[in-house]
């Protein structure tokens, strides 16, 4: 049984308040059955813009606070890298959702204690005409997240993989949003019949849409595509199993050549079996 605290740090009410605890409890059983892995506990916070920019910031300098996400071996570049991280990116990252926050439905962070967190920001939903079935998509695609995090912590702090596995950022990047993609499209068909779209939103929004195409500062919608694709076509090869041993073993994650060739990385896990 998984347990659902919803905190409403924006003081909007019961009403949204229940309306996602609703959608959280409609589709956490099939995201389980898809995953063939289990949800964790989980905390939903209900925020507003600048309340989910502070959360992600705080959450950006926790992963780079000190060294704790160097490997022993760490070269003395590496520690430069995430020293200048520890100090601009969180900034960085604050400035962003400040801005972008019209078109990010939800973001899941790992709070102070490990347990996941689900940034929800209700302002989005009038913003992009969010009906009771997209924001039960929305919240498959977050738990996806909670699934890996729960299952591989290392995707919480996604620089660890570039310091300890060599891999590289834009590729777990992919892999992480295209299984999670990949996780509410099956629970969307199983849940709801089909998969639900969005209605024209509001021009605030197709604003945002258009500087995030001139200003790349968040992942480009390809990703999600790309990565849904490649879960698709490996679990098609060799299950839902398959990809959750990269879950487990982060040199499993796949490379941009693989991801363009789900074959390739498939005939390299069979490989380590």
């Amino acid at each position: 049984m998984v347990r659902l605290d919803v905190v409403d740090e924006v003081g909007i009410g019961k009403a949204a308040e229940h309306r996602v605890r609703s959608a959280v409890n409609d589709v956490v059983g099939s995201v389980e059955d898809v995953c063939e892995l289990p949800v964790t506990d989980v905390v939903v916070r209900l925020v507003s813009p600048k309340q989910a920019a502070r959360h992600f910031a705080k959450f950006a300098r926790s992963v780079f606070a000190g060294e704790h996400i160097l490997a022993p071996d760490a070269t003395d570049k590496e520690r430069q890298v995430v020293r200048m991280a520890s100090r601009m990116l969180p900034g960085f990252l604050y400035a962003v959702r400040r801005v972008m926050w019209p078109v990010i439905n939800g973001q899941t962070i790992q709070g102070t204690d490990g347990t996941p967190e689900i940034l929800v920001l209700p302002r989005v939903w009038s913003h992009q005409r969010t009906t009771d079935n997209l924001l039960r998509m929305y919240m498959a695609h977050e738990l996806g997240h909670v699934v890996q995090n729960g299952s591989a912590p290392w995707v919480a702090a996604r620089c660890r993989t570039l310091l300890e596995a060599k891999a590289d950022l834009p590729e777990v990047s992919i892999f992480a949003e295209g299984h999670a993609t990949w996780v509410h499209r099956r629970v969307s068909e199983q849940v709801l019949g089909s998969i639900p779209h969005p209605g024209k939103s509001s021009l605030r929004t197709r604003g945002t849409v258009l500087l995030c195409r001139c200003l790349p500062v968040l992942p480009p919608q390809r990703n999600y595509e790309e990565g849904e694709q490649f879960v698709s076509k490996a679990v098609a090869h060799g299950g839902i199993g398959m990809v959750n041993r990269a879950w487990a073993d982060p040199s499993l994650v796949p490379t941009a050549s693989e991801i363009a060739d789900p074959g390739q990385w498939v005939t390299r896990v069979k490989a380590t079996a």
